[in-house]
């Protein structure tokens, strides 16, 4: 047996969605405030994901009730498909010189919630192109021509790169796999990534 996310507090009415096999619940997070509180928040659950609670509700908006804080565990809380949410937490990571690479994973599709690419190409100062088109090569494998609903994208904000890649396990794995485990390795030739970081250029080629 193993966690398959946490952070949620009273999810009910689970179910898998047939298509895509995604889970989905609605959520009763707000504690401690009345046995009549409706339900806050209807969401997909993804594998291996923390959701807030109790530090924080849904959002990373922080319960200051709880003690001891944690917002190590915060700052690891998934956030809400909107733009803002979305925007002020990568803000966050651009701003951190200990942050040299951001990934995301989710929101590149084409539905309603899917709005990634709105919150953060206009945090670019330059895009990398050649990312979407080695990604949708790889994905053009695995999932066909189905690949064209993915809007997988890279790009730099300041000193920071960023990628960002479909939520799915195989998007991620296809991502990861031949990909990143290249580029984000020093020693790949003729060059990768790693030599374009602040921190670690004239250190690697």
């Amino acid at each position: 047996a193993r966690i398959f996310a946490s952070g949620l507090r009273n999810a009910v009415g689970m179910a898998w969605e047939p298509a895509t096999q995604t889970l989905w619940t609605v959520v009763n997070e707000r504690d401690g405030l009345g046995d009549e509180t409706p339900p806050d928040y209807l969401t997909s659950v993804q594998d291996g994901g923390f959701y807030g609670w109790p530090y924080s509700y849904f959002g990373q908006h922080i319960d200051e009730r709880v003690q001891p804080q944690r917002p190590d565990l915060v700052e690891r809380a998934i956030v809400k498909d909107e733009v803002d949410e979305i925007r002020q937490v990568v803000g966050r990571w651009i701003a951190d010189p200990g942050i040299d690479v951001v990934l995301t994973t989710g929101g590149t599709g084409f539905s309603p919630r899917d709005v990634t690419p709105e919150a953060l190409k206009p945090l670019f100062s330059r895009e990398m192109d050649g990312f979407s088109v080695v990604f949708h090569t790889v994905s053009l494998g695995t999932v066909g021509v189905s690949t064209l609903q993915s809007r997988a994208f890279a790009g730099q904000a300041g000193e920071t790169f960023i990628f960002c890649v479909p939520g799915s396990t195989g998007a991620c794995r296809d991502a990861w796999d031949h990909v990143f485990a290249f580029e984000f390795d020093s020693r790949y030739r003729p060059c990768s990534l790693v030599g374009q970081i602040a921190r670690y250029r004239g250190i690697c080629p």
